[in-house]
């Protein structure tokens, strides 16, 4: 086999000595050198083989000078892994590859010890080094043509590189876009060996083109090109391996019938995977097409590796049709396969299957990107026309017929259809579809009056908003179902009509050039009228354009093919509505409008209201900050009776007053129903179904309207917190708490109310027969003393509520204790709190005091007395550290599962208490003392415990004064302790020898953690920034 390999040599064996080659090999080495056996040589045992190697040695004598055609050929040039990257061809990889591939069996005969079934890896080894050669360039023929010694000694498969003569064929090694395959054979010998032991005979070749495929993916950093290609292939692999491998006769015999089970090797394929997504489906729908676009070449492919014509006749591919040919032709259906892959892949780039760009989505591509996918189609001549006219990504996926053929002037039919099929798949892949239709439906209700003689149920004529008659049947009894109709009275009627809109937002094309007038005014005085001076005017025209342009109508052009439309914080003026109008009028897609932290006002909200009844996609809208006032409310309520698409309206800190807030309530209690996917109404229902007016001047009078709206629209959920709702509109909430309540969270804060709102709401939550609330808010609300004992009722009586939040309501040491006693009669409450409550350490002894006895009786009977509180807030109290010494007694015997006692005054004495009790704890998860008066001494205290404790997950230590002896503390934590997750350092004026230490502890982490080191004063230390830029490098885990 080496001998085969390397068959120039010019040493003649040793006489017996056995040379690791067949016949059929010795014979396939001198067809190839030039050298034709002699007729009727059946062994080839005869073959004057030393001879022949001295004829080849005969053009050396005559000392031809080689400057004269050395000179043509370049040194292949240095390339950096990143530049291969970027000029990197597949394709032209892939093709290069087959015709070095051909030349490789053509020359050696392939690796016998596969064909043979013969396990020898050191052939295979030997096979792949002689493969690389060929690719590099580096082989004895390529050596010849370089110097002029033999032009026409080449392989016959060396055409097969898309050059004609084997001298112009060279410039193929200095190609910078075949850079990656040269890496390719220098790197990937061992995967080419592996793939050849594997594979069977007839896929070898093609096993080689996939190897190197799934090279090609990682050196791109997995590319969106080298993916769908290495796909595409895998998948015809998988899907024709059954009716390739082990069909020679019947490729040489019936080239036709492969073909046809191929087809249908697909096509069954195909139909096992009906009812799964497109993406699946679509390679095999690619293998069809190629297919039947193909199947003249496919055929001919197969036929031409079977025979060939050349001066002599029609002879076989490899010579003579002797035994000795019969042996050869073996190697047939490896080429079958290898053609194969070859003009799949060149008919997958074809038809745009495989485009470039490929590294980014097809909405981010840029002009020039499109213009590339365009000469990917081998229509590069439309390319000029692509580029002038601006089309972008997001504007080539509106691209319709019309606007190639009239824009683009795509006249030929022929590449206009082309255009579109590739454009149809670039669709499926960038899951998107285009807008159908310009006819819009709209819903708009009027107010009529029932006409002088006539009565409930009888037909009017009137003019709809479009001004053709139309008859209207009058209602029997008016909206309140009190009174029947008479002459006289009003009553509201929706009309529904379809509407032509002009989509002014279209991207199918660029139209900037018409906006300008053409060339006028492009050309300063005394400058000359040539193609070169129009362009660079146009350009700058269209520059001063797109700075005129307004800030709203740019995002709305990026925005075209988003589901969530972000304009937050742009400072937007109610006549910018007008240019968001006409965006909603014509857009099918957007599902969610941000609009918050404006300045549109109660006009730009009127504008806003009138284009979203005309749009029927839109189903959240959020206008918080935008000073709408009471006006903008009723435009919003109005919206809202009519709208079947709005399930969410933000207008949080609006200056909505009451009058606004009881407009919007009474509209979402007639709100119009929902619908089901076949567009049936479903009984009962409601479009929207929250609504946000938190911020706001609402009173008592909006809470009692949103109680009326709860009883006929029960899925309603209104965020009121942060209004003057008052004791005066806690009953009506109580009301509705007790029949009509079905949702989980109670948010009750900053409503203004004291304990006496907070009786009405504590009777109905601890009523028997109400289970439906878990969660509940009343957060900075006046409650005190009074209110506490109201909180205690709740918690006594109550068995469902779960989190509860006191935070900021004044209770004191006596309203806690209260409290406190009451947690000792519930069996549900897991997280409460307290925290902003003016609590100091007797509060928390009468806490740390219930909590201990509720442990201690669980711990005795778990059934009958359990323990469900994890976690209580003390956060923002004057706790000190005596007060973290009493509540760090009850952790281990009340398993709580977070000790947060962040800006209170706990000092180092209270950490060492609380090593004491943390070393052998196993429940905590979160120690947050933050915010405290901790310094080093404290931490150095705790140390060890943190270092045993193996349950600790999240540690907040920022805001204190920890200074680098803290640092070094932290770092001795983090080298022991693995189980940490998150510490926070921020502002504890660590400095490099603080920060140090733990990078170098986190550099050897081998598990992930979240370290907060901002704020300190190490950012200026040009060794600490070193080390923390080394270990982001090093351990990325952190």
């Amino acid at each position: 086999m080496l001998q085969a390999l390397l068959r120039t040599e010019s040493v003649e064996p040793a006489e017996g000595q056995n040379s690791g080659r067949t016949a059929a090999s010795a014979s396939r080495a001198g067809t190839a050198a030039g050298a034709r056996p002699a007729a009727g040589d059946g062994d080839g045992a005869d073959v004057p083989e030393v001879q022949m190697v001295e004829r080849k040695k005969k053009p050396k004598e005559r000392k031809i000078p080689v400057r004269k055609v050395a000179g043509k050929v370049k040194e292949a040039p240095v390339v950096s892994r990143a530049e291969a990257r970027r000029v990197m061809d597949v394709h032209a990889c892939v093709f290069f590859l087959r015709g070095k591939l051909k030349e490789w069996v053509d020359l050696s005969g392939g690796p016998d010890v596969v064909l043979e079934k013969k396990v020898d890896v050191g052939a295979l080894e030997e096979a792949a080094k002689f493969l690389q050669t060929l690719i590099k360039g580096e082989d004895d023929t390529t050596k010849r043509i370089t110097v002029g010694l033999s032009l026409n000694n080449a392989s016959r498969h060396r055409p097969f590189l898309d050059l004609g003569s084997p001298m112009t064929s060279l410039e193929k090694f200095t190609d910078v876009r075949l850079a990656a395959l040269r890496v390719f054979a220098d790197e990937a010998q061992g995967d080419m060996v592996r793939t050849w032991f594997e594979s069977p005979p007839e896929s070898l070749l093609a096993n080689t083109v996939v190897t190197l495929l799934e090279y090609l993916v990682e050196f791109s950093n997995r590319s969106r090109e080298c993916m769908t290609v290495l796909h595409i292939v895998k998948t015809m692999v998988a899907t024709c391996n059954k009716v390739l491998l082990n069909r020679l006769e019947t490729m040489m015999k019936e080239p036709d019938l492969i073909w046809m089970n191929m087809r249908a090797a697909c096509v069954a394929q195909l139909k096992l995977l009906e009812g799964r997504p497109e993406e699946e489906c679509q390679v095999y729908r690619i293998l069809i097409q190629w297919l039947d676009a193909r199947d003249e070449e496919v055929i001919s492919a197969m036929e031409t590796n079977v025979e060939e014509q050349t001066p002599f006749g029609k002879t076989s591919l490899w010579g003579q049709t002797d035994s000795r040919g019969n042996r050869m032709l073996v190697y047939t259906p490896w080429f079958n396969y290898l053609d194969f892959l070859a003009e799949l892949i060149d008919f997958a780039y074809e038809k745009g299957h495989v485009f470039k760009p490929t590294s980014k989505p097809t909405r981010e591509w840029v002009c020039e990107d499109v213009v590339v996918w365009i000469e990917n189609l081998r229509l590069a001549v439309y390319g000029d026309n692509f580029r002038s006219m601006g089309i972008t990504g997001a504007a080539l996926l509106e691209m319709t017929a019309e606007d190639l053929r009239n824009d683009l002037l795509v006249t030929n039919e022929a590449d206009c259809s082309k255009i579109m099929q590739s454009l149809e798949a670039l669709r499926v892949q960038a899951k998107y579809q285009m807008m159908k239709s310009n006819l819009r439906e709209i819903r708009e209700v009027v107010t009529l009056k029932v006409p002088d003689g006539s009565q409930g149920g009888d037909l009017m004529v009137v003019a709809d908003p479009e001004g053709r008659n139309r008859e209207v049947q009058i209602p029997e009894m008016n909206r309140d179902q009190t009174e029947e109709m008479a002459p006289g009275m009003e009553f509201k009627h929706a009309f529904s009509y379809q509407k032509v809109i002009l989509n002014k937002w279209k991207l199918s094309k660029n139209t900037a050039f018409g906006d300008i007038g053409g060339y006028s005014g492009v050309l300063r005085p005394g400058v000359q009228r040539t193609a070169r001076n129009l362009w660079r005017g146009v350009t700058g025209k269209v520059k001063v354009m797109n700075k005129l342009e307004s800030r709203i109508n740019r995002e709305l052009r990026m925005a075209q093919n988003l589901q969530t439309v972000r304009l937050s914080a742009m400072e937007l003026r109610p006549d910018e509505a007008v240019g968001l109008s006409d965006f909603l009028a014509v857009n099918v897609v957007c599902k969610r409008l941000e609009l918050s932290f404006n300045s549109l006002g109660p006009v730009g909200a009127a504008t806003l209201c009138k284009a979203l009844r005309e749009n029927t996609r839109v189903e959240e809208v959020a206008m918080s900050n935008n000073r709408v006032g009471d006006k903008g409310a009723a435009a919003f309520a109005e919206l809202i009776k009519v709208s079947d698409s709005l399930h969410e309206l933000d207008l949080g800190d609006n200056g909505i007053s009451e009058a606004g807030g009881v407009a919007l309530m009474l509209a979402a209690k007639v709100s119009p129903p929902r619908k089901d996917i076949r567009n049936a109404v479903i009984e009962g229902s409601h479009t929207l179904h929250r609504l946000m007016l938190y911020g706001n001047e609402c009173g008592a009078d909006t809470m009692a309207a949103y109680a009326r709206a709860v009883r006929k629209n029960k899925e309603l959920e209104a965020d009121l917190t942060d209004n003057p709702i008052g004791d005066a509109g806690m009953p009506h909430l109580a009301a509705i708490l007790r029949k009509h309540w079905r949702q989980k969270r109670l948010d009750i804060r900053s409503m203004a109310f004291s304990h006496g709102g907070l009786r009405p709401i504590a009777v109905a939550l601890g009523n028997g027969a109400f289970r439906t609330v878990s969660t509940v808010y009343l957060s900075n609300n006046t409650l005190g003393t009074e209110g506490a004992k109201h909180v205690a009722l709740i918690l006594e009586k109550n068995l469902t509520i779960t989190d509860l939040d006191l935070s900021g309501c004044s209770l004191g040491d006596v309203g806690t204790r209260i409290v406190c006693n009451a947690l000792l009669e519930n069996e549900g409450v897991e997280r409460i709190d307290l925290g902003d409550n003016d609590i100091t350490d007797l509060g928390v002894a009468s806490l740390a005091s219930a909590l201990g006895k509720k442990g201690k009786k669980s711990m005795l009977n778990p059934l009958l007395n359990p323990l469900t509180v994890k976690s209580v807030c003390l956060t923002t109290n004057g706790i000190t550290s005596d007060g973290l010494a009493a509540y760090a007694g009850i952790i281990n015997v009340c398993n709580l599962v977070a000790i947060e006692m962040s800006t209170c005054r706990v000092t180092d004495e209270g950490c060492k208490v609380l090593a004491t009790y943390l070393w052998r704890n196993t429940s905590v998860k979160l120690l947050d003392l933050s915010s405290n008066l901790l310094t080093a001494d404290g931490l150095w205290g705790m140390v060890e415990s943190l270092c045993r404790n193996k349950h600790l997950e999240i540690l907040r230590l920022n805001d204190n004064r920890l200074l680098d002896s803290g640092g070094r503390g932290i770092a001795t934590v983090l080298s022991k302790n693995y189980s940490l997750k998150e510490i926070n350092l921020a502002g504890n004026g660590i400095g490099p020898n603080g920060v140090i230490p733990v990078t170098k502890a986190l550099s050897v982490r081998n598990v992930g953690v979240e370290v907060w080191l901002n704020g300190n004063q190490f950012l200026t230390d040009y060794r600490a920034k070193t080390s923390v830029e080394l270990l982001m490098k090093r351990n990325p885990i952190v």
